[in-house]
């Protein structure tokens, strides 16, 4: 929680709006909350679900196309942690961070352990709120000896 302090107040504001709009993993993968249309603000690939071997790194990419003003976060689903606002990591856990380059967010969580098993969304703060949920599954280093 301590590193909300590093946060401007517009990304607070958004770690708000986060943590108070409910979802469920069988929502759409990509759905309106709240709001008029934004036509501009849209996912350029849609999230996948991928499976990562023990130890290894789990990348998961968010493409946003005309993403203005506007924010991007990533939230593990089951928790509801809130793991990145923009290019900021709002948890103390050294394994994750997030990349942003040409308005593709990357969340990275080195070193994959069991626990990290599970969906994870990202979703972008526009006129309405988009969210899209990619679900990662970790393989066992047991499956890969001969």
């Amino acid at each position: 929680m301590e590193n909300f302090q590093n946060l401007s107040e517009r990304q607070l504001k958004l770690a708000i709006i986060l943590m108070n709009h409910p979802f469920r993993v069988s929502d759409i993968k990509m759905e309106v909350v709240s709001g008029g249309v934004d036509e501009e603000t849209e996912f350029i690939n849609q999230l996948s679900n991928i499976s990562v071997a023990e130890g290894q790194e789990i990348l998961l990419s968010c493409a946003v196309a005309h993403l203005g003003i506007h924010q991007v976060g990533w939230i593990r689903v089951d928790t509801g942690t809130i793991l990145t606002v923009l290019d900021k990591t709002t948890i103390t856990s050294r394994r994750i961070n997030v990349s942003n380059k040409n308005r593709h967010f990357q969340l990275h969580i080195h070193k994959a352990l069991q626990s990290d098993e599970g969906c994870y969304m990202c979703q972008v703060n526009a006129n309405v709120i988009l969210r899209q949920i990619g679900c990662v599954h970790i393989m066992s280093k047991f499956w890969f000896r001969v």
